[in-house]
């Protein structure tokens, strides 16, 4: 099982147990059959992943998941939707969808999805834990100077920066 968190959001509950019995020896996965009980969900647990209904009763999917990217926009999020219109497809993807599947989903289309959805996440995750290092490594790169006494300097600042051993000053 993977670690990965799944917030399955639709309103139809054969939908959401179909959804269970295609992902739940897979990853940990939540439930909501409405908008407000996902945004209580995202609120409250560690999401990576939503497959969310376009057509909810409370709330439009697309308005959920503006708001689901705004809030947190590292999350990934899959549009699920019994409607094959090519309009609500790509104003999801502007607004951040990962994709587009419709109802009723193929199993390993599904699984495929899902998997290239969670991948890009951790990619995106390592990317910027790379870029993280490579600040704190190089912290001096942006700045300009090549000069034998700039190197001395900038060499000088990273000694000054560095940790000391406790009780030495």
């Amino acid at each position: 099982m993977n670690n990965s968190t799944v917030l399955i959001v639709d309103d139809e509950r054969g939908v959401r147990q179909s959804f269970n019995m295609v992902l739940k020896e897979h990853y940990r996965l939540f439930f909501a059959e409405n908008g407000v009980m996902a945004l209580d969900i995202f609120k409250q647990k560690h999401v990576d992943l939503v497959l969310l209904d376009i057509l909810l009763p409370d709330l439009d999917g697309l308005v959920l998941l503006k708001e689901l990217k705004e809030s947190e926009p590292e999350t990934e999020i899959i549009m699920v939707s019994a409607l094959k219109e090519i309009s609500s497809a790509v104003r999801a993807m502007k607004l951040g969808a990962f994709d587009y599947i419709a109802k009723p989903f193929e199993v390993d289309e599904l699984l495929s999805v899902v998997k290239r959805a969670l991948e890009r996440k951790k990619l995106q995750k390592e990317i910027v834990y790379l870029r993280d290092e490579l600040e704190r490594v190089q912290p001096f790169e942006a700045m300009v100077g090549h000069s034998a006494q700039m190197k001395a300097v900038f060499n000088l600042i990273s000694r000054v920066a560095q940790p000391r051993g406790r009780g030495r000053y």
